[in-house]
């Protein structure tokens, strides 16, 4: 089976979620221009938005997935489907597959429980924003959804 590149799947991406901003980035980590201590901050600083600082939540690989098929497959404020799930679901796995499994972190702003009920700290001026940024050794990269009310 082809594995996808990172053009690829934001392309894919990009075609599927229709609605909203969805903001897709990789890169080598020594590309990011440091603006403060916080590799992550200064990542997301570098994309536009505004790093929650403290506010940032370290998740598993499992939760990671989950995050980002969540956020790819549902409208953020209505949870109404914008793509197939599988869809949503290869996506997440291909993107997560791009970074080492035994150095990668994976940070988000906030969480999804059982209910699809979403909690975060904004790092957009959007109504709601939520996401995943990853990285290892050698890339960071980012899967960010905006969306209004």
């Amino acid at each position: 089976m082809h594995k996808p590149t990172f053009q690829e799947l934001r392309e894919l991406a990009l075609s599927k979620r229709e609605a909203g901003v969805l903001t897709m980035a990789c890169e080598p980590l020594e590309s990011v221009e440091p603006v403060s201590s916080n590799i992550v901050d200064s990542f997301v600083v570098s994309l536009g938005f505004k790093p929650p600082g403290k506010g940032w939540l370290q998740i598993d690989r499992a939760k990671a997935a989950a995050l980002v098929e969540h956020i790819l497959y549902k409208d953020l404020a209505y949870q109404y489907p914008l793509m197939e799930q599988n869809k949503a679901a290869f996506i997440a796995e291909s993107f997560l597959a791009l970074f080492s499994t035994h150095t990668c972190k994976f940070l988000t702003n906030g969480s999804i429980n059982e209910k699809d009920m979403l909690t975060w700290d904004p790092i957009s001026d959007s109504i709601f924003d939520h996401g995943l940024v990853a990285f290892d050794n050698e890339n960071i990269g980012i899967i960010w959804v905006e969306d209004e009310d």
